[in-house]
């Protein structure tokens, strides 16, 4: 196995703080643990093309919000499937949308919901997951 995939094996992340900016070298290809009911904020680094690919998965259920900001210029795309019951939704990024919130309820949240972001190209991030929702389902995009 080459160097350059070891950057990307490792050991979750268990992020039990208020905020954390992720990086390539110490997040791509690691999963995050949000490991907190209470708020939390991610920060995503700029979006240049790289590749790089992160992984947040809701460990406990949010009482407070845990919202993924790009760096302001970068836009989201792609989508997220979400689910209270056996219908769900299906809900798309529109292309200028820049923030995540999950809130432990209808924009997901809840204990099992993950969101997986690559960076696709200059001021572009690829958003896909699967968020578990309670009540009807919101969109999380902004």
């Amino acid at each position: 196995m080459s160097s350059e995939n070891l950057r990307n094996i490792g050991a979750p992340v268990n992020f039990t703080g208020a905020a954390l900016t992720l990086t390539e070298q110490a997040h791509s290809g690691v999963t995050i643990n949000s490991n907190l009911a209470a708020t939390q904020a991610i920060t995503l680094p700029a979006a240049t093309g790289s590749g790089a690919r992160y992984r947040i998965y809701v460990l406990i259920t949010k009482t407070g919000d845990l919202t993924i900001t790009t760096n302001g210029s970068d836009d989201l795309t792609g989508g997220v499937a979400m689910a209270t019951d056996i219908l769900g939704v299906v809900v798309n990024a529109d292309g200028t949308d820049t923030i995540i919130t999950l809130n432990g309820s209808t924009t997901g949240g809840v204990k099992g919901s993950y969101i997986e972001l690559q960076d696709v190209a200059t001021a572009t991030w690829l958003v896909s997951g699967f968020l578990v929702t309670s009540g009807a389902e919101a969109t999380p995009f902004s």
